[in-house]
């Protein structure tokens, strides 16, 4: 568990910027005051990108990446990829006072859930939610240990189409009953679910799935995918852009909700 903080820090609103506004201009005064802890599974990748774009001094946030990073996993201390205690210790003697950005997700919607489904011979659906129950248990950890300025992140849209596809990432989906557009499917009814949870635990919630869906074929837009069809992360410098302007309006909020309000 997390050591006792010596000052909380509760300051969050649990306020959404308004996903309809021009993103807003960043002040000095907004940049020296945004402490970010971002961590998840590999696609933080995209976050990691976002950050540079809108131009963070390296002090100004820190990365807990760990490839492979599962929701279910944080009930598990003793899953394959103990995500679980890398995080606990990156967050050890961290500030309470610091904004910490969580992704987390596409492995589970993309995979483990349906891996789970299968072994335990259990409906989909109700791996879903042990994954999502298994997620808020770790957030909770967090409001308890002293953080309470939480961001949770949609899930990454899945983009491995099938059978064509080569590589360990696309073989392990392969071998799953699930295709493409159901995971696509599943993957946003994770992401509606994590937007509620977000309400009730009032947290921020930030999520690009709108921007990333095809209407017409309801997966993820061609331009948005990985130009290596044996990656199953996405195109970062074109994904980079769409979270750059969500930490933009995140960053902006923060800073109205402290000392130093943005002109």
């Amino acid at each position: 568990m997390f050591a006792r903080p010596s000052v909380p820090g509760p300051r969050g609103t649990g306020l959404r910027p308004d996903a309809g506004s021009a993103p807003p201009i960043l002040t000095p005064e907004a940049l020296m005051h945004s402490d970010l802890l971002i961590l998840g599974d590999s696609h933080v990748g995209y976050l990691r990108q976002a950050v540079q774009m809108i131009g963070l001094l390296p002090w100004q946030y820190q990365f807990c990446e760990v490839g492979g990073a599962t929701a279910v996993g944080m009930r598990n201390p003793f899953a394959a990829v103990n995500a679980l205690q890398t995080f606990r210790d990156f967050l050890q003697d961290k500030s309470r006072q610091a904004t910490i950005i969580v992704q987390l997700g596409e492995a589970d919607c993309g995979f483990v859930v349906w891996y789970r489904a299968q072994l335990y011979d259990e409906p989909v659906q109700e791996q879903l939610s042990d994954a999502i129950g298994a997620y808020l248990g770790f957030l909770m950890e967090l409001q308890r240990s002293g953080f309470h300025d939480i961001v949770i992140t949609g899930a990454t849209l899945p983009t491995m189409p099938g059978a064509e596809a080569a590589g360990e990432a696309a073989r392990l989906r392969r071998d799953m009953p699930g295709t493409l557009e159901q995971r696509t499917r599943l993957t946003l009814d994770y992401n509606k679910v994590l937007q509620a949870k977000a309400r009730d635990f009032r947290l921020h919630y930030l999520d690009i799935s709108a921007d990333l869906l095809d209407p017409e074929t309801k997966t993820v837009r061609g331009v948005y995918r990985n130009p290596d069809p044996s990656d199953h992360h996405l195109d970062h410098t074109a994904v980079g852009r769409l979270w750059a302007d969500k930490l933009r309006g995140l960053i902006f909020e923060q800073t109205s909700n402290r000392r130093f309000p943005a002109a």
